[in-house]
């Protein structure tokens, strides 16, 4: 399941992210399913967000059609945690079939969450579907809540929907290290953010092994390479550089435009 700094929990060794034992939640995000810990593991859910610092919290993950989504939510309404990934494991997204706006609607209402991540579940449920990539179903979404951030990660096959969203939303960003290793999936993801001057809102996450700036730079460079390859124009260096550049939009501090980092994308 790609995401920016991925956390996985399980009962024989304790937490480590990607990009090494990155234990404390510094320079990522760590992905913690707060369903996984709570359904065996020693630590209870606040613990773990709790045992990051307030500067780099761990990103829960919350399924809108789990069981114990109620204690979910109030953990992350106490913890005060700013994002949240949203990742069905058992149908898809749309708010009339799981409980995804009463679930953004406690969390950003009573708690602190300004960004949602969209997390694909891989493999996708047989009886689910990725609805939110849906116009309608989320407009339904950005009508209920206008101001909330939506990150959408390792959905680069769906770039159809995606871009057609990037339009209806400016607060909306994707991923592109789902495109890793995958340079004809890379390329149609550039050339089409060009020519529709989308490319402000795509961004490389900083979790991933070797996926600095400096080396997402090199990735994308190296996609000019393989362009000319193929007898096609190089794309804009200002383009490449600037998703590089960009890094983890992360979560957004109220009354900024960039966030904590200064990285994101402008809100």
């Amino acid at each position: 399941m790609p995401f920016d700094a991925l956390t996985w929990w399980t009962h024989d060794r304790p937490p480590a992210t990607y990009g090494g034992a990155n234990r404390s939640c510094v320079h990522g995000r760590a992905l913690v399913s707060l369903q996984s810990v709570r359904s065996g593991l020693r630590q209870t859910p606040h613990a773990v967000l709790a045992a990051c610092s307030g500067e780099d919290q761990a990103v829960p993950m919350l399924d809108p059609l789990a069981r114990g989504l109620e204690a979910d939510i109030e953990t992350v309404i106490n913890a005060k945690v700013r994002a949240v990934a949203i990742a069905p494991a058992g149908g898809g997204y749309h708010p009339t079939h799981s409980r995804l706006l009463e679930l953004l609607e406690q969390v950003t209402d009573a708690g602190s969450v300004l960004c949602v991540y969209v997390v694909q579940p891989d493999p996708l449920p047989d009886r689910g579907r990725l609805e939110v990539s849906n116009p309608e179903a989320f407009d339904e979404l950005l009508r209920y809540f206008p101001r909330l951030h939506f990150h959408f990660g390792g959905m680069l096959h769906a770039y159809e929907h995606l871009l057609r969203l990037m339009h209806r939303s400016p607060l909306l960003t994707t991923n592109l290290a789902g495109a890793l290793g995958k340079p004809r999936l890379l390329d149609v993801v550039l050339e089409r953010a060009a020519e529709e001057d989308l490319g402000h809102r795509l961004y490389f996450a900083s979790g991933f092994p070797n996926l600095d700036p400096t080396s997402a730079l090199e990735h994308l460079l190296g996609h000019n390479v393989w362009r000319r390859e193929r007898g096609a124009p190089s794309l804009p260096s200002s383009l490449l550089r600037g998703i590089a550049e960009r890094g983890n939009p992360v979560d957004y501090e109220p009354g900024t435009e960039t966030g904590r980092t200064e990285s994101g994308p402008k809100a």
